[in-house]
């Protein structure tokens, strides 16, 4: 179904479409109490002391690197999605996941970070309330879609034979190569083994940053051509191929870790190499 494909996408929109506010760097007030509980309604199972600061801490939540970065990375899915097809929407859903997951974490530490007195409690409820909703309207989206594709088509227009010779003509295949699916991101940039959670958050931030540094973009676009015009080589050319793949994957790494440093200099070289390694360890294809 067409809708399922951007579910994730669409349900993460939507809790941060809900609380606006104000831009790094700008005098614009923060949405004041009324325009506050309008956007975000009281939420079974909370009191009214937690849902008022909930209120209170989302202006400056919203302004976190992490859920700022978070909004970046869904807006370019967001963009890439609109006009992608259904095969390749369906090889998105796991880095959908993985941004969902990544925006939900920041999200709960924004949170915290923005009034400790806020019970971790209250963020989930809420976050998970707005989900809820989302996935209702979804859902109705749905049944709507389902009850157009169910009306009978119009006749024709020329007629039962133009018809049959339509029905009888065998469509064209598209010759393009499938695109490999989407990493998720949640499992890439989970844990790792010896780093504290502070730095593990500082790296995911400056990760998802790193994808839009601009050497970084040049070195991966060169990788997936280079991919795409070994499709029809030989065994014995692709393996002449080898150092030159090799070659440009080392580029990738050092170029993307350089623009993880950037992103956030208070990274270590030594904690960036570390959290890389594993993560790259994780991209790898598992043997069969």
């Amino acid at each position: 179904m067409k809708t399922s494909c951007l579910a994730l996408l669409l349900i993460t929109g939507s809790l941060l479409a809900a609380e606006p506010a104000t831009k790094p760097g700008t005098d614009r007030p923060a949405p004041n109490r009324a325009i506050l509980e309008k956007l975000i309604p009281d939420v079974d199972g909370v009191s009214q002391e937690q849902m008022t600061k909930f209120r209170a801490a989302s202006p400056r939540a919203q302004q976190d690197p992490a859920v700022v970065a978070a909004k970046a990375k869904l807006a370019e899915l967001r963009q890439r999605a609109e006009f992608a097809g259904a095969e390749e929407k369906r090889e998105m859903r796991g880095e959908f996941e993985g941004v969902t997951q990544l925006n939900r974490d920041a999200l709960m530490a924004a949170y915290a970070k923005a009034d400790p007195t806020l019970a971790k409690e209250t963020v989930a409820k809420v976050i998970e309330a707005f989900e809820d909703k989302a996935r209702a309207r979804l859902k109705e989206a749905a049944v709507k879609e389902a009850k157009a594709a169910a009306t009978p088509a119009k006749p024709f227009p020329f007629g039962d034979e133009a018809k049959t010779t339509a029905a009888a003509t065998p469509a064209v295949k598209s010759a393009e190569a499938r695109r490999p699916a989407q990493p998720n991101l949640s499992v890439l940039l989970a844990d790792v083994e010896g780093v504290s959670a502070e730095d593990m958050a500082k790296y995911r931030v400056a990760a998802l940053k790193s994808f839009r540094d601009p050497e970084v973009v040049v070195a991966r676009e060169k990788l997936k051509k280079m991919g795409a015009n070994t499709q029809f080589l030989s065994g014995k050319e692709k393996a002449d191929m080898k150092e030159e793949f090799e070659a440009l994957t080392a580029k990738i790494r050092e170029t993307t870790r350089a623009a993880i440093a950037k992103a956030d200099p208070s990274l270590s070289a030594e904690v960036i190499a570390k959290i890389s390694e594993v993560v790259e360890a994780r991209m790898r294809p598992t043997a069969r």
